[in-house]
């Protein structure tokens, strides 16, 4: 069984010729190029023991919305709202004669900026202005009432000399009705996105990324500690443990 659905980008067929931007066992981004001649991101979830798939199952896949579509959706949701994103051009699912999830697909528009995380391994120092843009998107997104649970600075791209930004990976975020966002929720994505990063990160520039958020608790990690339900703090600090250590890997 397989089912496709169409973005706001224009879908075209896709040739087979790509280049592979990041793999692990179960997902895999690559850059290939349309028929049309636009280059596209691929990026396949695949379930392909059957642990994979009941997983994925208790995560929501069986017969119902999989991981690419609810990627696909909220880009598209942000898109629509003026929160910078990569632009979603389709998705596809091939599920078994159960509708247990097989693989699934999402393509996106191809951006040639560098994320984040590679900027902060790259330069010595980031405009401000930058920063102050990122922290701007933040706070839309919060105000929009869309929790995006993946914030990091390996899901975002940044163009420095056009001042631009494009998050991604939304596939785990949560919406709410607008300007109704716990606190619980911003404290979550924004402990996310500095716990890894902010020895990195001269203190002008985190200033400069408070301001766009408009709220100096944007950078105030202690605070936000304390917006965190005491059920939830071990296992968030387990999630910063996590991503502190994939960002001093890939150093």
């Amino acid at each position: 069984m397989e089912r496709t659905g169409l973005g706001l980008g224009k879908m075209c067929a896709v040739k087979d010729e790509a280049s592979v931007l990041a793999q692990s066992r179960t997902v895999r981004v690559v850059r290939t190029t349309t028929s049309s001649g636009e280059d596209v991101v691929e990026k396949t979830y695949s379930f392909p023991q059957p642990k994979d798939r009941l997983r994925g199952a208790l995560r929501g896949t069986w017969l119902s919305r999989n991981k690419a579509f609810r990627e696909f959706d909220h880009l598209q949701y942000l898109n629509q709202h003026a929160i910078p994103a990569v632009l979603p051009h389709s998705w596809s699912v091939r599920r078994d004669m159960l509708g247990f999830v097989r693989t699934c697909v999402l393509r996106t528009q191809y951006q040639p900026s560098p994320n984040l995380e590679t900027c902060l391994k790259t330069y010595s120092e980031l405009p401000a202005d930058l920063w102050h843009v990122l922290g701007s998107s933040v706070r839309r997104m919060h105000q929009l009432g869309f929790w995006h649970r993946g914030l990091s600075a390996r899901n975002v791209l940044v163009d420095g000399e056009k001042l631009r930004v494009w998050w991604l990976d939304p596939s785990k975020s949560r919406r709410f009705p607008s300007s109704a966002l716990p606190a619980r929720a911003q404290a979550h994505d924004l402990l996310r996105f500095w716990t890894p990063i902010h020895k990195q990160v001269s203190a002008q520039n985190q200033q400069a990324f408070a301001e766009g958020y408009a709220d100096a608790i944007a950078i105030d990690l202690p605070k936000l500690q304390t917006a965190i339900p005491s059920r939830k703090r071990s296992s968030l600090q387990c999630e910063l443990q996590r991503e502190e250590a994939r960002f001093s890997r890939r150093a």
